[in-house]
């Protein structure tokens, strides 16, 4: 039966109550609204004012509540969030915990049963030292508690279920006692205890109670609205209803037909008794109309416009600018105004600069992450460093918590450049001493500045080298506070504060410090009641550090009295603006994928509601995403305005969302104002009443210089003058850019090509070659095109990564490598055979499942696409297959089952102790580079990890797992692919195997094919006369006469010498010894153009 036939429409709320106190005996009543009607205030009644009963009016948000409290004189009603309700009904509430209090406990119930020795599921990701899936833990956590569950009643519903749900429950378990232990207490908390109070009579209950834009109410708040009315307390909820459209109604009707049950009677409001707002005809039919099967069509008017350009970046310039001219247009007030979005990490820092490049004022401050301030990116970056990852040294040498490192920046940054950045500082000791002694045999001085910076340099190091190694927690907090103490430099925030300029920066930095003093405090009163006598190591305090951050904002640019609004979606509950700006309208982000949750996935979630146990599904939450697009459509009263980027940041198209194509499914195609930008307009402003600030102005007078109208010329002449009075700097950067740009066309090779004439920078290079410990990756870059190598490896010019929906191509190998390396661990250790192949293939899988979880519990902030995790899951076991099929076809063929001798084998590189416990690097890994000679006069040091090694008595061959583009045996040959021959090098140099014991090398590829089976081992090189021992089919063509073999080699190494002999003498020139391949990172800083070079060369 339809809700609406339940009881007969009553004409506004004020009739509906009087009828209904007379009429019935329950007192909880469903009020349901038409979307016209969805507006705030909508459950208000002056007779609330007239009873002198004390009503509670429950709204959605703080923001919510101060309006009504501003637009509403009540005497008797008070207006609350429903957690303020919940607190102030309580007698004698705990205290509420923080966020990084919360985090604290969650992590603490964690490392005590890890202690315990209660884990086997979550044993090697508990242990993981970045910890980062207690995040998701939390949040697993919060929604079991706010299904009204106990820990008791979970453990025997799970008491059947496997190991993983087990733990989950004890977590839940332990976490409840250590709140008790703490008297401390979370939102779910209060709502259980208030709850148990009222049962126990010990708190009265109000009068009355009204909520109003609550359509998804969760488990324990529906539960306490029932015992409100238990409790003799009229309860009235209001929310919005549409009968006819199908999409909308689904959403809220789930818990209007719970709380049916639970006795409430449910009573349509019709349109009659409260208008709506002041409101655009268009408007209006968008309202009624939008998300209707079949909608019906009208005028869009000049009310509702549709904004497209390509990227993030570009709409919103594209936004700001037609906010701008709005704005000016109908001479609002900035009030009139709000910005809303669903992606508000992606949106908001960029909108709030523009917005202050275009001096509108904003009515909604910016915060940030702890974790994102520099201040805890510096203390992040001393603890890598301390762990000996080198390449943190250059943000502490950015870093503004440093000022003896800032006030000699160009100096320290010169010499770490020089010592080829010592991550020790007894190593930057030897390397100043050693200068000091080359300078004083040449009868140089020491320069004054270059020997502060030393002292500055060495000050640094002692500070990072004095991180402990491990501590209990109570020891790491006392210390923690000590050592942070330089870093806090006041003399350095005086100096701020008299450079407006620097007000910005001096604000962060500072609320940075408070927020981090406000984390301390927590911390010390957890200790002050729970003795914190564990022990971590210096990994694990880092990583508790870092997420505690996560959970404390910090402030960075105050809000002003007076501005536009700028909200997530979330927020918008009633709210009316006279115009309406939603960002982001873009398939595939509005609404987003929900990912199936690693820790608890929906199976488990459908089973628990066969119990009672009530749990959000993905699938409802992606639904359950257009009641916050329909709320911030209704907000527009005059004005809407969808805009969404028509490309990403790569340039590939993307579609709008299917919100945004139901909006314009109800106005006629030709009346929708529509303003698209393309990829052609990206370089600047299409005209003068595009730019907003005077950024844009310039780019747009540059662009005019050209233009054959001399008015326009003689503006942009102006602008273009102006900014060389008020920014000389920046305008100097603009001339030398165009500088560069005409050298790169000169007839002779420039520096701008790579051609380094500077005999300093030489002798700087020699240094730093000869020192440097090569990779196989980066021998291979350096022999294919010596500028890739300059500019990716001295430039540190690289590809921003990439978003990807589901798992990256790094990730996928990583995944296959350390699936692989614990099967064959496994293997070694003679837990599986070759004569039980289905146990075998079993634990492969096993094995691979458990690796995908630890991977998605160390990044729960990366957002994937759950469609995605699923196909690549599956494509990962596929591959998987592939490789087990292979190895077990040319086992059988050569009769070969000798388990491999080295497994994940490093050299130079570090050695992780619980890496080699967990299977995934050989125990034999040495940590020196290996010494490779190619000539008599030029050898390499290497560094790098052997997949696999098999051994028949002393005669051994190398394998590299190849999970991307295949490798034919003839860019091997040519030395276009470098790893297989340099691993063999490296295991006869470094770990004393026998050159002449070598059978071969080869890529282990996986099937491309359905078809059976065999062999992939083809794809390298093979000694013709020892091939056999492995199975090696005498028809494969990498199978080489010993001769050839050795000129192989030999070829191989004077490729190398002779690329490495051009880069000592400063020639990084584009000059790739083969074809340039289709796509290259590096493209648009070489900018090789075939004809330039050609020419360069016959002039040469």
């Amino acid at each position: 039966m339809l809700l609406w036939m339940l009881i007969p429409s009553i004409d506004g709320v004020s009739q509906s109550c009087m009828f209904l106190k007379g009429v019935l005996e329950m007192g909880g009543w469903i009020y349901l609204h038409p979307v016209s009607g969805a507006h705030l205030g909508m459950g208000w009644d002056e007779k609330y004012e007239k009873t002198g009963e004390f009503t509670s009016y429950i709204l959605p948000g703080s923001r919510q509540v101060g309006q009504a409290r501003k637009h509403f004189d009540a005497k008797c009603v008070e207006w609350m969030t429903f957690d303020h309700f919940v607190r102030k009904l309580m007698l004698h509430p705990a205290r509420l915990m923080s966020p990084p209090e919360q985090h604290w406990i969650v992590q603490q119930a964690v490392m005590e049963l890890e202690a315990e020795g209660r884990f086997s599921y979550f044993q090697s990701i508990s242990s993981s030292p970045s910890g980062t899936w207690i995040q998701s833990l939390e949040k697993v956590l919060g929604e079991i508690k706010r299904s009204g569950i106990l820990p008791v009643h979970l453990k025997r519903l799970w008491q059947g279920k496997g190991s993983k749900y087990q733990e989950l429950a004890l977590i839940y378990e332990r976490y409840q006692q250590l709140l008790e232990h703490c008297k401390a207490s979370d939102h779910e908390q209060f709502y259980l205890d208030v709850m148990r109070q009222m049962r126990e009579k010990k708190i009265s209950c109000p009068a009355r109670v009204v909520l109003e834009h609550f359509h998804d109410l969760n488990p324990l708040q529906e539960q306490l609205l029932v015992q409100l009315v238990t409790q003799g307390t009229e309860v009235h909820h209001h929310i919005m209803w549409d009968e006819t459209r199908c999409r909308l109604r689904t959403i809220v009707e789930p818990m209007v037909q719970r709380l049916k049950t639970k006795g409430f009677q449910v009573v349509p409001v019709s349109r009659g008794r409260k208008k709506a707002e002041k409101k655009s005809p268009a408007l209006i039919h968008l309202a009624e109309n939008a998300f209707s099967s079949e909608p019906l069509i009208s005028a869009a008017e000049s009310s509702f416009e549709i904004l497209s350009a390509p990227g993030v970046q570009a709409e919103t310039d594209l936004v700001v600018t037609r906010l701008k001219k709005w704005l000016h247009t109908h001479k609002a007030d900035c009030s009139d105004v709000a910005v809303i979005m669903s992606e508000f990490d992606t949106y908001a820092p960029l909108l709030l600069q523009k917005l202050e490049e275009a001096g509108i004022p904003v009515a909604t401050g910016l915060t940030q992450k702890l974790s994102e301030n520099s201040l805890i990116q510096t203390i992040a970056a001393a603890f890598y460093l301390q762990a000996g990852k080198e390449e943190w040294s250059r943000v502490l040498l950015y870093s503004p918590h440093l000022p003896a490192i800032r006030e000699r920046q160009r100096d320290c940054l010169l010499l770490m450049q020089e010592f080829d950045f010592p991550a020790r500082s007894h190593v930057l000791k030897e390397a100043w001493q050693s200068k000091c002694e080359a300078l004083k045999k040449l009868g140089e001085d020491v320069n004054p500045g270059m020997a502060e910076a030393v002292a500055a340099l060495e000050a640094m190091f002692n500070w990072v080298e004095s991180i402990p190694e491990q501590l209990t927690w109570s020891e790491w907090l006392e210390w923690f506070k000590q050592w942070v103490r330089p870093l806090k430099n006041k003399r350095q925030w005086r100096e701020m504060a008299q450079d407006p300029a620097r007000f910005k920066e001096l604000t962060k930095m500072m609320n940075g410090w408070h927020s981090l003093e406000s984390l301390i405090k927590v911390w010390e009163q957890l200790y002050a009641v729970y003795q914190g006598k564990q022990r971590m190591d210096r990994a694990r305090f880092l990583a508790a550090l870092i997420q505690a951050a996560d959970q404390l904002p910090v402030k960075c640019k105050p809000a002003q009295r007076t501005g536009i609004q700028v909200l997530e979606a979330k927020q918008i509950r009633g709210d009316q603006f006279r115009a309406v700006f939603i960002l982001g309208c873009v398939e595939g982000k509005w609404p987003r994928a929900y990912t199936d949750n690693w820790l608890l996935p929906d199976d488990e979630r459908n089973d628990l509601r066969r119990e009672g146990v009530c749990l959000d599904l993905s699938r409802e939450l992606r639904q359950r995403q257009l009641v916050p697009f329909f709320m911030s459509t209704l907000a527009a009263s005059e004005y809407l305005s969808l805009s969404y980027p028509g490309t990403d940041e790569e340039g590939k198209k993307q579609l709008p969302s299917p919100y945004l194509e139901e909006c314009t499914a109800v106005f006629e195609p030709s009346s929708i104002s529509r303003v698209e930008r393309d990829l052609s307009e990206q370089a600047g402003p299409p005209g003068w009443q595009d730019c907003y600030s005077r950024e844009k102005g310039l780019e747009f007078a540059v662009s005019q210089l050209v233009c054959s109208h001399p008015g326009e010329v003689e503006r942009a002449v102006y602008v273009l003058h102006t900014y060389s009075q008020h920014s000389p700097r920046s305008w100097q950067s603009l001339a030398d850019r165009i500088t560069a740009e005409r050298s790169r066309w000169k007839h002779q090779f420039t520096q701008f090509d790579g051609k380094i004439e500077d005999k300093y920078l030489q002798q700087h290079l020699n240094e730093w070659l000869n020192k440097q410990v090569w990779s196989a990756t980066d021998l291979n870059k350096m022999v294919t095109c010596r500028f890739h190598f300059m500019a990716e490896k001295l430039w540190q010019a690289r590809d921003i990564e990439q978003v990807v929906q589901g798992m990256s191509r790094l990730e996928e190998g990583e995944l296959i490598h350390q699936v692989l390396s614990r099967f064959f661990s496994e293997y070694r250790q003679g837990k599986w055979n070759f004569r039980d192949e289905d146990q075998a293939r079993t634990r492969l899988f096993r094995i691979a499942d458990q690796a995908i979880d630890e991977l998605l519990s160390l990044d729960v902030n990366k957002k994937r696409n759950p469609l995605y995790i699923r196909i690549e899951k599956q494509k990962l076991k596929h591959q998987l297959e592939s490789y087990w099929q292979h190895e077990v076809y040319w086992r059988k063929k050569a009769d070969f089952f000798t388990p491999p001798a080295y497994i994940e084998l490093s050299f130079g590189l570090p050695v992780e102790p619980q890496r080699q416990a967990e299977g995934l690097l050989d125990p034999k890994s040495i940590l020196h580079p290996v010494s490779i000679p190619l000539s008599d006069h030029q050898s390499i040091r290497l560094k790098g990890k052997i997949d696999r090694v098999d051994m028949d008595g002393e005669y051994y061959v190398l394998y590299d797992y190849k999970t991307g583009g295949t490798v034919t045996t003839q860019e091997i040959k040519e030395g276009k692919q470098l790893q297989l021959p340099l691993y063999l090098w490296a295991l006869q140099h470094g770990f004393g195997l026998d050159k002449d014991k070598a059978i071969g090398a080869a890529f282990y590829t996986r099937n491309s094919s359905k078809a059976s089976p065999h062999d992939h081992r083809n794809r390298g090189l093979w000694k013709k006369e020892l091939a056999d021992r492995v199975g090696i089919g005498k028809q494969v063509r990498s199978r080489l006469e010993k001769d050839k073999w050795e000129s192989v080699e030999r070829g191989i190494r004077l490729l190398i010498e002779e690329k490495l002999s051009k880069a000592f003498t400063g020639d990084f020139r584009v000059d790739p010894t083969w074809e340039c391949p289709s796509y290259c990172p590096q493209r648009k800083v070489c900018r090789f153009d075939q004809r330039r070079w050609s020419e360069r060369g016959n002039h040469q």
